[in-house]
């Protein structure tokens, strides 16, 4: 894995500013977080942005991102509430397992995709792979 030293140095500069806004009330601390938020290493927070941006307008922009945020708060909310009842031994346990879990899916992507090449998929059937 590439080393990018700006971007820890980046990330670690964000991280700080953010835990001052979290560590503060009003809208000014929940604009600044939100602001911040777009900022985050997150794949699918860069996909929304780019959504939000191709959508036309401010408003709409701004309604696409407050839908994101609120069609993710029902996961994020569980998987937080559900860490509660989640021993040490079997968070590490469940650790053990991501690799394996990439793995399968990377595996499924890649099936996916080919299944969508038809030529692919009777060569497979012809060759008794499938």
């Amino acid at each position: 894995v590439a080393k990018l030293p700006f971007f820890g140095i980046f990330t670690q500069k964000l991280a700080s500013v953010l835990k001052i806004f979290t560590q503060k009330k009003g809208l000014f601390a929940y604009l600044g977080i939100g602001l911040l938020n777009g900022f985050l290493p997150c794949g699918l927070v860069y996909m929304a942005l780019l959504g939000a941006v191709a959508s036309g307008d401010m408003l709409n922009g701004l309604l696409y991102m407050a839908f994101f945020g609120l069609g993710t708060l029902p996961m994020m909310l569980g998987i937080s509430l559900a860490a509660n009842f989640i021993t040490i031994e079997w968070r590490n346990r469940m650790k053990k397992l991501y690799p394996y879990f990439f793995i399968l899916l990377g595996i499924l992507l890649i099936y996916r995709g080919l299944s969508t090449n038809t030529a692919f998929i009777e060569q497979c059937h012809t060759l008794g792979l499938g």
